[in-house]
């Protein structure tokens, strides 16, 4: 089995999309359940939402004023001064921490630009970045999103069916904020491969984390490696680590090789090891 370059790439990419939608869905549903529904207003406002709404959506977008002045440490710059501003000026709103979701979409010819969707308590108006000087590299936009999630979804999902031959190296795709660590299930799930999600509970929360294994060799010796394993960090099987059951068989022409075992090794925390079976499809 070969895994080439062009489809990790693409790999990536699907990832964004599950992901961005899983982290809308699950912060929009937070507020709803908060907040209460948000009040849109009658007639062709730019702004959709009534004055009565207890809390609005704003679609930020930021461009580049041309080729070549990416940085993956820009959007993380900007998403640090939203936070600092919401930390100072929504104080008593209801809501605690900035919530939004962020996407990279590229455009036919690989140049990079930004989707932010931020959820903002009754009361509370994000400032626009030109007006603070947040993104001095190209133009933004902003406008109020009645459809959140619908809106982000698309354009994470326009970037799926884009070729990933253009990503930036170093590039995060995606990233969210303002959830708990308990409010995150459905993101982690949503994040985790198949051969793992159809073995696990969609509220186990699983994530890719390096652990130690400590072995005895046959002489007596200890033996320490660290390996790579998806772990479950809520339920009744909080700490269990799965491991895929494919093998790294080394590189080809065009990308890497795998082996399938036929299974998938399971390690508890309080040592057991168990096999479940797994069919390649």
């Amino acid at each position: 089995m070969e895994i080439t370059t062009a489809s990790m790439k693409q790999n990536r990419l699907a990832k964004l999309a599950k992901g961005v939608k899983a982290a809308a869905l699950t912060i929009d549903t937070k507020f709803r359940e908060a907040l209460g529904e948000p009040v849109l207003s009658k007639g062709g406002s730019k702004n959709p939402y009534s004055r009565n709404s207890p809390y609005r959506v704003a679609l930020i977008t930021l461009t580049y004023r041309r080729d070549g002045m990416w940085d993956p440490g820009h959007i993380s710059a900007l998403i640090k001064n939203y936070r600092e501003w919401f930390r100072r000026n929504a104080k008593g709103s209801g809501v605690e921490g900035f919530h939004y979701v962020w996407c990279m979409e590229l455009t036919e010819i690989g140049r990079p630009h930004y989707h932010i969707v931020a959820w903002m308590p009754k009361g509370v108006t994000p400032p626009l970045p030109d007006d603070q000087g947040w993104w001095p590299h190209g133009s933004t936009n902003a406008v109020f999103a009645k459809s959140p999630v619908g809106y982000i979804t698309k354009y994470a999902s326009k970037a799926e069916t884009k070729s990933g031959h253009h990503l930036p190296k170093r590039a995060r795709l995606w990233g969210y904020g303002g959830l708990k660590m308990v409010e995150r299930g459905d993101v982690a799930f949503a994040l985790a491969p198949r051969w793992l999600k159809g073995v696990i509970h969609h509220e186990s929360h699983p994530k890719k984390r390096p652990i130690t294994i400590t072995e005895k060799t046959k002489y007596g010796a200890t033996k320490t490696t660290k390996v790579s394993a998806w772990v479950l960090m809520a339920g009744l099987s909080a700490g269990w680590a799965f491991f895929s059951p494919f093998d790294y068989d080394g590189f080809t022409g065009t990308g890497i090789a795998l082996s399938h075992r036929g299974h998938i090794e399971v390690l508890t925390p309080d040592g057991n090891q168990f096999h479940i079976q797994h069919r390649s499809s």
